[in-house]
């Protein structure tokens, strides 16, 4: 006989893990997280969140790049400081994953913290061509098996 799966509910999974819902919802419906439709609303396999939260955590978080906010650089310049190429930083404001501040002359202007903190779960995720970075809301991409991640990682 299987082990049985302990589930909590959705709102209690955000509070004890300090999951945004967005990110919660986004595993659910991708079947990296089961959930139940019950009399209470919604509810996650436990072990479930704990092994994804697990992969979420190995990676660069936004907030440790926030006294970047708001600083000004351009993408030739992203590109020396941080060692990655030009059309690799274009593709990623091209997808909205790092904000446009505005223009300078013919210089595009983007958020420093934005491309920071790219640049960190692109090397944290050892980005080579071809490999999947980014999930379509600019998270870290964690795959479906987490034995991707942990050869990864290895």
């Amino acid at each position: 006989m299987g082990k049985i799966q302990k589930y909590i509910a959705l709102a209690r999974a955000l509070e004890m893990y300090g999951l945004l819902r967005a990110d919660l919802m986004q595993a659910i419906e991708r079947g990296i997280i089961r959930a139940v439709d019950g009399p209470g609303g919604l509810a996650v396999s436990q072990a479930d969140v704990e092994g994804v939260v697990g992969d979420w955590k190995q990676f660069p978080q936004p907030e440790e790049f926030e006294y970047l906010r708001g600083r000004e650089i351009w993408i030739s310049e992203a590109a020396r400081k941080y060692g990655v190429s030009q059309p690799t930083i274009s593709k990623w404001v091209g997808r909205g994953y790092i904000r446009r501040l505005g223009r300078e002359m013919n210089r595009v202007l983007l958020d420093e913290a934005d491309v920071a903190y790219r640049v960190a779960v692109y090397r944290a995720q050892d980005g080579r061509p071809g490999r999947r970075i980014f999930d379509a809301a600019g998270n870290p991409y964690i795959p479906k098996d987490p034995r991707t991640l942990a050869a990864r990682a290895a």
